[in-house]
């Protein structure tokens, strides 16, 4: 919806959700090949698990304590390695394809977002075919995305690059750091910060990979206009910020997010909004409105099924099906929608 805001409402091509840049629409669609996606569970009872360019204990606790229960009670071996050096990281493939065929590739975000990140992308995809991940259940590639909910934004089509379902965009747009360079520069002139401070970038993340503190602080200093939808009012949004919205809590949010192994999990709220905080869907429904752009959601539900229609491997899923165990997309037929191969 909000991607829709902007896009249609506003003509504007330049959205992102990434911490740091864009990577070609091609490999986000191949990395996110649902032939490729490991489960969760893939982590306990795999042969073998390469822990790649993240720490899972921080990044993931929940992961991680999947890997220590594989290790002590399945007999896991547990390799880590850093993508700064590909021809080893190759070479400890091929050993540990040697002891068998379930191997799982637990990768951080941190991969794809290095200024070679594509060349990463690419040889990580290269290692997933030499050890033939395609076509062995209980392997594949399990990413921990940077932020909250990040598999599911750029499913829904939160990307420069990308529309929803990783389809191809109308106009290709500036990424973040493109965003950050337009503003600093004067070639744009507002922004739309939805549950973000740039001040306070993920700490994972170098100055190399993401546009970095000091260049957003000239883009929100020579930015005319941001509006800010956010919990929780940090020093940067309370002095850059022309407007602020409250957003929900996550104990207030209805709606859908994304595990990062493709499982759709639903959100009901457990508390009731205080004050004059409303659900982020009905106030960008407003704000469209009010551009002349209808988005047809009038409740939770219509605007949970916006997403569904949109996306195509989505297509069919209700809130009642994803119910309170959620749904794996990649299980589901509709799966066989899902954009690979090279974009036009």
């Amino acid at each position: 919806m909000l991607a829709r805001l902007l896009r249609e409402g506003l003509g504007s091509p330049h959205l992102d959700s990434r911490v740091a840049g864009a990577l070609p629409l091609e490999l986000h669609r191949a990395l996110g090949d649902p032939r490729l996606q490991a489960k969760v569970s893939d982590l306990e009872f795999a042969h073998a698990v390469i822990v790649l360019d993240a720490d899972p204990i921080t990044d993931a606790p929940i992961l991680d304590l999947r890997l220590r229960k594989g290790v002590r009670r399945h007999g896991m071996k547990l390799a880590r390695a850093s993508s700064d050096d590909l021809q080893a990281l190759r070479e400890l493939a091929s050993e540990l394809a040697q002891i068998g065929e379930e191997i799982v590739i637990l990768w951080g975000e941190r991969l794809t977002s290095a200024p070679n990140g594509a060349e990463r992308a690419a040889a990580l995809l290269e290692i997933a075919a030499m050890l033939a991940m395609q076509d062995t259940d209980g392997a594949g590639l399990l990413e921990i995305p940077a932020g909250s909910n990040g598999r599911g934004l750029r499913e829904a089509g939160v990307l420069a690059n990308a529309g929803a379902g990783l389809s191809n965009p109308p106009v290709e747009g500036l990424d973040v750091r493109g965003i950050a360079e337009g503003l600093a520069q004067g070639e744009l002139t507002a922004l739309y910060l939805l549950g973000a401070d740039p001040l306070q970038g993920s700490d994972r993340f170098s100055q190399a990979e993401s546009p970095g503190r000091s260049m957003w602080e000239q883009a929100l200093q020579r930015a005319t206009t941001v509006v800010a939808h956010t919990a929780f009012l940090t020093d940067g949004i309370r002095e850059h910020a022309s407007v602020v919205f409250p957003a929900e809590s996550y104990a207030e949010k209805e709606g859908t997010v994304t595990h990062p192994d493709g499982r759709l999990q639903r959100l009901r709220p457990a508390i009731a909004h205080p004050g004059q905080t409303r659900a982020e869907w009905a106030l960008i429904v407003e704000l469209a409105a009010r551009l002349g752009l209808d988005l047809e959601a009038s409740n939770g539900q219509m605007a949970s099924q916006l997403l569904f229609d949109a996306v195509p491997f989505y297509s069919g899923l209700t809130l009642e099906e994803i119910g309170g165990r959620g749904v794996r997309w990649q299980d589901r037929p509709q799966a066989s929608a899902y954009p690979l191969g090279v974009p036009a």
